[in-house]
Formats: C-alpha cells, structure tokens, sequence
C-alpha cells in the first residue's frame, strides 16, 4: 500500500514542503522494500520524506496509546495504490 500523509494530505504544504510517502508492506519484507524506496526517492527531483512499514507495525502504531506518524496517517492521507488491501487491513 503506498499513502501520501502530512501536509499534502490536509492540503497545508508550503513551497518547502516535502512528500510524506508511507509504504504499508507484508510484515518480514520492510528491509527489502526500504533499500529500493529510498533509492528510487534519491533519484526523484522532488523532496519525499519515505517511510516503509510491515502491516504488523502500522496497525500495532495506530493502535498505540500515544500519538504517532501511524495515527496521524490514519487521520489524514491520500491512498495512491491498495485501497481495498488498506481498507481491509483497518
């Protein structure tokens, strides 16, 4: 699943503002998935700020008692590939 979070999502960027990227992956595939979203982010002429997590550790965040990226996702996002799968998993 691939979010688009922060201030894109709530529709507050700024000039400087940078693309916050959350990719939600089969839990035990965070490492493989991380090397190549970081690289294909560097190439990018744009500013993303990309974060991977397994489906484990984001339901684990949004189910945490203090406030966290995974909540703050949750509340506001842009889902731009896995909508059922995303919908299915909350």
């Amino acid at each position: 699943m691939l979010l688009i979070f922060g201030s894109y999502a709530k529709k507050t960027q700024t000039k400087n503002s940078d693309i916050d990227l959350m990719f939600i992956v089969p839990d035990g595939k965070e490492e493989l998935f991380e090397k190549d979203v970081h690289r294909a982010a560097k190439s990018l002429p744009l500013s993303i700020h990309e974060l991977v997590f397994s489906e484990k550790q984001f339901l684990e965040m949004v189910d945490a008692k203090k406030s966290n990226v995974g909540q703050e996702a949750l509340k506001n996002n842009i889902i731009l590939y896995g909508i059922e799968t995303y919908y299915e998993m909350i």
